[in-house]
């Protein structure tokens, strides 16, 4: 992993405990085991940083999901290894992409482009898995894009209920 990768890692992880409102580039540098003049060196700030992370979200997310959805295997599977795969790396990177995403988005307009991409890539690899299930007869007819979205707040639902289950556990 390069080091800006860790800094995008470690940032992840901060704007998870911290959220994107209360997290300084002190904080991210530290996570990072860097002084704040090493994470000038690759970003010129938090909003820039952030920006980076959920780009590095998105790149990670693309491949991950491209790889099940061209996976020789029956679409019912493929929603099971979306759901898993996204879960192992929400859980390995310290990503809370709801609350994040909630925190940040109305931020600024600049980030609009970024989010844009990241929700295409996820819907539309969700819509592929389902209409292909439903044309080889594997699901039942269905609104598709309601699935989608069902879908896509079972996976945040999931992974904000079992934070909140750490939090209490850490607060006693």
């Amino acid at each position: 992993m390069s080091r800006k990768e860790e800094i995008l890692v470690s940032a992840s992880k901060v704007f998870y405990r911290k959220g994107y409102n209360r997290t300084k580039i002190s904080d991210i540098a530290e996570e990072a085991g860097i002084g704040k003049s090493t994470f000038y060196d690759y970003f010129k700030s938090k909003d820039e940083v952030y920006l980076n992370v959920i780009e590095y979200w998105t790149e990670i997310s693309e491949v991950i999901l491209n790889k099940i959805v061209l996976t020789e295997d029956s679409n019912q599977n493929k929603l099971k290894m979306v759901f898993v795969n996204v879960m192992e790396f929400l859980e390995k990177n310290g990503v809370n992409i709801k609350t994040t995403f909630q925190e940040s988005y109305s931020l600024c307009n600049l980030s609009r482009g970024t989010f844009d991409r990241f929700y295409k890539v996820w819907y539309d690899s969700i819509y592929e898995i389902l209409s292909e299930g439903v044309k080889n007869g594997e699901f039942r007819p269905m609104n598709i894009w309601s699935m989608v979205y069902i879908f896509e707040g079972s996976i945040f639902s999931y992974f904000t209920d079992n934070y909140l289950r750490k939090m209490n556990r850490i607060r006693g």
